[in-house]
């Protein structure tokens, strides 16, 4: 080796170990981010996060709504006054019609309590009430009321309608948790795509940079050695165009990364400015394979869609059994008990009421509806088999796509495996490659092969780890189920 040629390897030396301390110094000014602090910061502030939580909130009115119905209510009417004058027909004790001058007033003031049985489809109501009459023009005073009364209104053969919804609301409580876990999922399954596509375009970018720094140098010894006659000018422009191409795809890289980085950001709800950031790149899970067995049976339990199934089937029956109810013979049943009395005073209404009592039974029987009613039927319980028929496709469709993923899963851990090997392999052919073309001992191509087959090997690593990432939270979207933590991620919704 001579003098020439040692000057310039030392030179390469100096400038490449500047390079490093001022990208060392950069480094330290950056902010490192991870992928379980973007799944952090999507959880907290997410739209998607946000709009499923407000989603759940609502499913716990529409549920609190329902249990609120069955339960006693309390209500109180009053209408005074209620006041009128005017000129009207009264009759007459032999038939004829006086048009006199009336002033009136009534005024009334009720107090109920009922509560809805939802055994028996009926209502149990409890209440009291006083009506006092003005009447200006006589000069007269009445009052009525009722200081007690009980009564029961049933339908003998009518439709249940607290007792099904009440069992509708809780499969729809229970639906709304899963779908608010599903969609907490899939924003966390969102987010590591768009990470991926921040890693990859900073992978680029890197890489970019790596190779006009490794140009540069390799440039400046190839004019050395151009100038002593050992390598030809094709060979130096080859790397004046891989200097120039290094530069191009550096800008582009970083362009195509700013891009991702704003998506990524977007999608967590955060549109501030976001530079001087390093995305690390995660390591594999502590998670050897998936059986699939236990994957379906957590996809087929936590899955929103079984839910809504039931949901649906119950909904189906109740449909069916109103369809029975309303279209059959029909009797309702209305029973009170209680005191009454009318009095020009107050008081004898309540020290000395008279017994009040109500038995009324009404039955109504269709005897010709036109076929109607077994029509009816039969539509109900088509709806009900079209359900089912519509959940066991929707069963076959899951279990294929979760068999598909974990199948997938478990062979992305040998390639996360393999292609990391490949990259280290990579990395040391090149840097031989590198020393021996500092040497002159290989040529331009050769050397340019060695540096391909290295950026090659880091986007195909980056991008199998980012195949197995997304693999591995599209699998949580389809089971709701933490495969690492070996626990439902179903959340409760706080009521």
């Amino acid at each position: 080796m001579n003098i020439k040629t040692l000057t310039v390897l030392i030179c390469m030396l100096l400038h490449t170990f500047g390079c490093f301390c001022l990208a060392n110094t950069n480094a330290q000014q950056q902010q490192k981010l991870s992928l379980e602090d973007i799944l952090a910061i999507a959880e907290a502030q997410s739209w998607t996060a946000s709009s499923a939580k407000i989603n759940a909130q609502i499913s716990i009115a529409q549920f609190e709504m329902v249990l609120a119905n069955a339960k006693p209510q309390l209500t109180l009417q009053a209408t005074a006054p209620n006041f009128y004058r005017s000129s009207t027909a009264v009759t007459q004790p032999n038939g004829s019609i006086s048009f006199q001058q009336i002033e009136q007033n009534r005024a009334n003031l009720v107090l109920s309590a009922q509560q809805q049985i939802s055994q028996t489809g009926g209502t149990i109501s409890l209440q009291t009430d006083l009506t006092r009459f003005d009447d200006f023009s006589l000069e007269s005073r009445q009052y009525n009321g009722r200081p007690f009364r009980l009564s029961l209104q049933q339908p003998l053969f009518g439709f249940r309608s607290l007792h099904w919804n009440k069992k509708l609301a809780r499969l729809s409580l229970q639906e709304a948790e899963s779908v608010y876990s599903q969609a907490m999922e899939e924003t966390f399954y969102i987010a590591v795509l768009y990470y991926f596509q921040v890693l990859v375009a900073q992978e680029n970018e890197q890489i970019a940079s790596d190779n006009q720094t490794v140009a540069e140098n390799q440039l400046a010894i190839s004019a050395e050695r151009l100038a002593l006659g050992k390598i030809s000018r094709d060979e130096h422009l080859q790397l004046s165009i891989q200097l120039e191409s290094a530069n191009l795809n550096q800008r582009n890289a970083a362009l195509q990364r700013k891009q991702a980085e704003e998506q990524l950001w977007l999608h967590i709800a955060d549109s501030k400015s976001r530079d001087n950031i390093i995305y690390t790149v995660p390591d594999e899970l502590p998670l050897r394979l998936v059986e699939e067995q236990t994957a379906l049976a957590q996809a087929l339990l936590n899955r929103p869609e079984q839910r809504t199934y039931k949901k649906e089937l119950l909904q189906r029956e109740s449909e069916f059994q109103q369809t029975k109810r309303e279209t059959g013979i029909q009797a309702n049943l209305l029973a009170s008990l209680g005191y009454s009395r009318g009095s020009e005073r107050l008081e004898p209404i309540y020290t000395d009421p008279l017994a009040e009592q109500q038995l009324l039974l009404q039955i109504s029987v269709p005897i010709l509806d036109g076929g109607n009613r077994r029509s009816s039927i039969r539509r109900a319980e088509h709806m009900m088999k079209l359900t089912e028929i519509e959940n066991e496709h929707w069963i076959a469709d899951l279990e294929q796509r979760v068999r598909t993923r974990v199948r997938e899963f478990n062979q992305q851990q040998s390639n996360v495996k393999d292609q990391a090997l490949i990259l280290e392999l990579a990395r040391q052919r090149f840097q031989i490659s590198n020393d021996r073309f500092a040497l002159g001992l290989i040529n331009v191509t050769d050397w340019s092969i060695a540096q391909q087959e290295k950026n090659g090997a880091r986007r195909a690593y980056i991008q199998a780890l980012s195949d197995y990432w997304t693999n591995y939270y599209e699998l949580r979207l389809l089971t709701s189920y933490d495969f690492v933590g070996d626990r439902s991620l179903l959340q409760n919704i706080d009521k």
